[in-house]
């Protein structure tokens, strides 16, 4: 029996067409509700439905026996019509209703069918706004988060600042690049060559957003808001936020030099490797006065030639431990497909999926001490996943998603230089720099992505699940 199914005395129909028909009623009542109404014919005995979001094509026989999963089997006697509501439903779905009845001879009628839509018709927006927009900075006064009612992506629409003094004096004024979006929670950060003055008590940045500055799932685009004091309301309408001078500048756990280890699964033997390979790298203290987030530089280079590339992460510290963001874009780099054809590729940083249907925000680094030696070890396997960047507009497209480039079944952070400072207890050995065997590449040619080429590729690859391997 189906799911939600009663069991009746035994009961063979017989699916002949000539049979009592069942008449569906489908009324949308909220934008994630519909009403649902089931009548068959006189001289019914049984019936059964079924509400799906999956176009079928359906056996009357089976269903009037509830053999499709979700299906209920009905009674005349005792129901001799059926109203049910459905509340809380996927926006964005076709929800897709069959049903069937018999007589008392067994004799099935036509399958009945209709459907319903819920469209996600509804633009993303802020919530829990502050009063007067008014947000708190991090990073110094560099950065401000923002929440979205669902889960967004960056769009085509600008996001511009204007910094200004006091006395709404501009003196500085731009295109935003740097966005961070995880779900619904957006972060934007100032350009680097942004310098506040010293010499102003406190100056204000006011935020600009375009419309489509931010998309949702279904491609809705989010309003225009229109930075800046409105001067016949002298209202904000938009995000800002204040910059005073003189903010602490605390020491943090992410200063310094950082060796990176990790052990590189073994795609011959599809088992994990066993010899481990090491380098330095940096951590960039990010929000000095809040060390919320933190920049990883050079993070994955051979040699000296992988620096010239400017490769970066930027990770969210959480207390003593931080996390990446799962499928984050790195950068993009020339290769080579088997045909030997040259081809742009995107280079990602993504956590290995423990099953077919499992999607995950991040890839969490935890806080390990051992033998006085600090490590931050990924929950996950990770490592780098590639797109053909050169398909970026069409992610639909076969030959986008490449796969992995490497794995690694183990991947410790630590504290002090690898080379100078073996991990002791969390790895015995510390080898000199290794090429990687998987594909030769010339890191030197990776490059960082622009920030009109980022938001695309986070565009493109955030509903993408790793492939396994």
């Amino acid at each position: 029996m189906g799911a939600g199914c009663t069991e009746f005395e035994d009961y063979a129909p017989v699916n002949m067409g000539e049979g009592p028909a069942v008449t569906l009623s489908v009324e949308k009542t909220n934008v994630d509700a519909f009403n649902l109404t089931v009548t068959p014919a006189e001289g019914t005995v049984y019936y059964a439905y079924i509400v799906t979001n999956q176009a079928q094509t359906i056996d009357a026989e089976t269903l009037l026996q509830a053999g499709y999963e979700g299906a209920e089997l009905l009674k005349a006697a005792e129901t001799p019509s059926l109203s049910k509501a459905y509340n809380n439903q996927t926006i964005g779905t076709t929800y897709y209703v069959y049903a069937v009845a018999s007589d008392a001879n067994g004799l099935c009628g036509a399958v009945a069918s209709a459907t319903i839509d819920l469209p996600d018709t509804e633009a993303p927006y802020l919530t829990g706004i502050p009063e007067g927009y008014l947000y708190t900075a991090t990073n110094s006064g560099r950065s401000v988060t923002v929440t979205f009612n669902e889960v967004v992506t960056r769009g085509e629409g600008a996001i511009t600042y204007n910094v200004t003094k006091g006395d709404l004096t501009s003196y500085a004024s731009g295109a935003i690049e740097t966005v961070v979006i995880n779900g619904e929670s957006v972060t934007i950060t100032l350009p680097e060559s942004v310098a506040f003055d010293a010499n102003e008590a406190k100056s204000y940045v006011f935020l600009d957003f375009a419309a489509g500055a931010f998309v949702d799932g279904a491609g809705n685009q989010s309003a225009a808001l229109k930075g800046g004091v409105d001067q016949e309301t002298q209202i904000v309408s938009a995000p800002y936020w204040e910059y005073v001078p003189g903010g602490s500048t605390g020491d943090s756990e992410f200063t310094g030099t950082f060796g990176f280890m990790f052990y590189q699964y073994d795609f011959q033997t599809q088992q994990p490797g066993t010899d481990p390979y090491g380098f330095d790298t940096e951590f960039e203290l990010k929000h000095e006065d809040n060390p919320d987030t933190i920049v990883i530089k050079n993070f994955y280079f051979e040699a000296s030639a992988f620096t010239a590339g400017e490769n970066s992460l930027e990770a969210v510290v959480e207390g003593n431990n931080f996390k990446i963001a799962d499928m984050l874009p790195m950068g993009v780099i020339p290769m080579r497909d088997q045909s030997g054809a040259s081809f742009n590729c995107l280079v990602c940083f993504a956590g290995v999926p423990e099953s077919e249907s499992e999607q995950f925000e991040w890839v969490n680094f935890n806080a390990t001490d051992a033998q006085g030696v600090t490590g931050y070890v990924a929950d996950r396997w990770c490592g780098l996943y590639l797109f053909n960047f050169d398909l970026i507009q069409n992610p639909d497209a076969e030959g986008f998603n490449l796969g992995w480039y490497d794995v690694w079944n183990l991947a410790v952070f630590m504290k002090g230089s690898v080379q100078a400072s073996p991990s002791a207890g969390i790895n015995a050995t510390a080898p000199v720099v290794k090429k990687l065997g998987v594909r030769q590449v010339d890191w030197s040619l990776f490059r960082p992505l622009t920030g009109s080429e980022k938001a695309k590729a986070q565009r493109a690859v955030k509903g993408i699940k790793a492939k396994r391997f």
